[in-house]
């Protein structure tokens, strides 16, 4: 984010010393957020595939200033026993999860889900939300 904010003052009054002072202060990336909608996400055995909107709610890319930033969800498969998927679990930028699960197959799965942005980590910035877990059953 290219925003910053200026803050001028005086040390004394310009007449005297001719002295100012100029202070910026420079934008740093704030984390993006999200809430788990659906916990846990349960599925028919057999079916394929499978698409589960509102599995990710409340998608912030940060504060209001941020909000022009593209966010991305990672999802890591934790547990899963059963094999119970044939294509990996992803989620989009609206928050529906997809995968297409194995033809008989059937358990319980965990998985983890969190988001990135693209302001990146300049100035110690943070484009990565915490993980949230969640289970597909």
């Amino acid at each position: 984010d290219s925003s910053q904010l200026e803050i001028g003052a005086l040390l004394c009054p310009p007449i005297a010393c001719g002295v100012g002072v100029r202070i910026v202060v420079l934008p740093v990336n704030n984390r993006p957020s999200f809430a788990v909608g659906i916990d846990p996400v349960t599925v028919i055995e057999d079916t394929a595939p499978v698409e589960e909107s509102g599995l990710a709610l409340s998608i912030l890319s940060g504060p209001w200033n941020e909000a022009h930033q593209y966010v991305s969800f990672i999802v890591d498969v934790l547990v899963n026993p059963d094999n119970v998927f044939s294509s990996p679990p992803n989620v989009d930028d609206v928050g529906v999860l997809r995968f297409n699960a194995t033809a008989d197959a059937f358990g319980e799965a965990l998985l983890s889900v969190r988001i990135i942005d693209d302001g990146g980590t300049d100035r110690n910035g943070e484009d990565e939300s915490s993980r949230q877990n969640f289970t597909v059953v």
